[in-house]
């Protein structure tokens, strides 16, 4: 990709404030080919450094909206528990009482949503400032850094619930979520939505809104936004592709086992 510096926009003059706003304007993502990289200076970084040594300032705002879940079954808030982050849902009362009216609180109950189209999302905990990811036991815990990996385990879906609520289903696996009856931990190991926990979803605060506010106070706005590798449909499971299949040449499916989908994708 080539970008054009059209009427002498670049490079940015000025002294004033720089409002650097999008999902990824102080993130760097790997793909799965680039290696390892010797360091990171991410776009809100490296134009801070240029803004100060001219006497201005920037403001840096991911435009994401924070969240909360609720779990319908416990009434509890879903939260990053212990030192990896084990997402559980525990009644605070330890089952003695109904906690539904009380509000989330601390970082723990609090997730960055990062939409990254086509109802493909991260949650980013506010408390461990790291993303949610499913082990290999079905458990999630978020204590990822970034989605990563050749089989990306980080990326969720919300899916509507029949008679209200939201479903929380994982993209790598297409399993849902439950809750453990004992422990209120949750386990993306349903099959069957009708079984899987549903979940009140509550927006503590508009992304959109304070990415305009910091444009607004801004004189100059730079946006960093993109689709990875990671989080598009690349990092999505080959048994269920979200677009047509295609026929080969061959008009045999070089898939084992096929899929079975007709026109073959493959």
């Amino acid at each position: 990709m080539l970008l054009r510096n059209r009427d002498g926009l670049l490079p940015l003059s000025g002294t004033g404030r720089v409002a650097v706003v999008g999902p990824l304007a102080d993130t760097l993502f790997e793909d799965w080919y680039s290696g390892t990289m010797p360091y990171r200076i991410t776009a809100a970084a490296g134009l801070a450094v240029a803004a100060a040594g001219r006497g201005g300032t920037v403001e840096t705002v991911e435009g994401v909206d924070p969240i909360a879940l609720r779990a319908a079954s416990t009434g509890a808030p879903l939260i990053a528990a212990g030192p990896r982050g084990r997402l559980t849902a525990a009644r605070s009362d330890g089952g003695r009482g109904d906690t539904a009216g009380a509000e989330p609180v601390g970082g723990e109950a609090q997730f960055d949503l990062f939409d990254w189209d086509l109802g493909v999302l991260t949650l980013r905990n506010a408390g461990t400032g790291r993303y949610a990811g499913l082990n290999e036991d079905a458990s999630v815990t978020a204590d990822r850094r970034l989605p990563g990996g050749w089989d990306v385990h980080e990326t969720f879906r919300l899916e509507a619930a029949p008679g209200g609520g939201e479903l929380l289903r994982s993209v790598l696996t297409g399993r849902y979520a439950v809750l453990d009856a004992a422990t209120g931990d949750v386990a993306m190991s349903s099959e069957d939505p009708a079984d899987a926990e549903r979940f009140t979803l509550m927006v503590l605060r508009g992304g959109v809104a304070a990415a305009v506010g910091a444009a607004e106070r801004a004189g100059t706005v730079v946006v960093v936004c993109s689709a990875t590798t990671r989080t598009s449909t690349a990092a999505r499971p080959r048994t269920a592709p979200a677009w047509p299949c295609r026929p080969r040449r061959s008009g045999r499916c070089a898939r084992s086992p096929p899929c079975g989908r007709r026109p073959c994708w493959w």
